[in-house]
């Protein structure tokens, strides 16, 4: 999470002394964010697969779907904000999809890959659809299924809910779909432990 932070800085530049010109120039800048804003997932975050037997899963042409699970993400703000969300992949060197996340490594080989999914939200008692942006924030384009990306690759890459933008709301309730796959070509003669991580953050619009 982005804390709120208050920060002032006073610039001061004194001119060259000069007998009739001596003059003294104040600059004041400063960023002053609004009130912060919390995520909690359901579940401590936690997606548990438990036991899997690969013979029971759904085998596609790169791999093998694990069962798709579900986490509760809420917001809450101290007053009303617009914010989006972005995530960072702690496993990213296992990744098996650029557009994924990864579940870390069995005997040097990458895992799988799973994604984070969001089809709405409801925002102080109003459902809005998802938004992403491409360039910061600057522009909004509404989306059936917003996937959150790895915010490492994808630096300008936004999820937020809303109409034609965010909008500012002191709650926020959705569930986030997570849907992730193994890849076919691992060792399958031991168990694979799956180790993914990444990181939800407030960003501030």
């Amino acid at each position: 999470m982005k804390k709120s932070v208050l920060t002032l800085s006073l610039l001061m530049t004194l001119a060259g002394t000069q007998a009739f010109a001596s003059t003294t120039d104040l600059t004041i800048t400063g960023t002053i964010t609004p009130s912060a804003c919390t995520p909690t997932l359901s579940n401590g975050g936690v997606v548990d697969y438990g036991r899997l037997n690969v013979e029971g899963l759904e085998e596609t042409a790169g791999g093998y779907n694990l069962p798709d699970k579900a986490l509760a993400l809420t917001v809450a703000c101290g007053a009303s904000t617009p914010f989006a969300l972005i995530a960072t992949d702690n496993r990213r060197d296992s990744t098996t999809n650029p557009l994924g996340f990864g579940m870390g490594l069995h005997e040097t080989q990458p895992i799988g890959t799973y994604s984070m999914i969001f089809t709405g939200a409801e925002l102080d008692g109003q459902q809005h659809g998802p938004l992403t942006s491409q360039d910061g924030g600057t522009s909004w384009s509404p989306i059936t299924n917003a996937r959150l990306l790895d915010s490492v690759s994808y630096p300008d890459y936004r999820v937020g809910f809303g109409a034609t933008a965010p909008v500012a709301a002191t709650q926020l309730n959705a569930n986030m779909a997570v849907q992730a796959s193994i890849a076919k070509d691992l060792s399958f003669n031991d168990d694979i432990l799956l180790d993914g991580s990444s990181t939800l953050e407030i960003v501030y619009l």
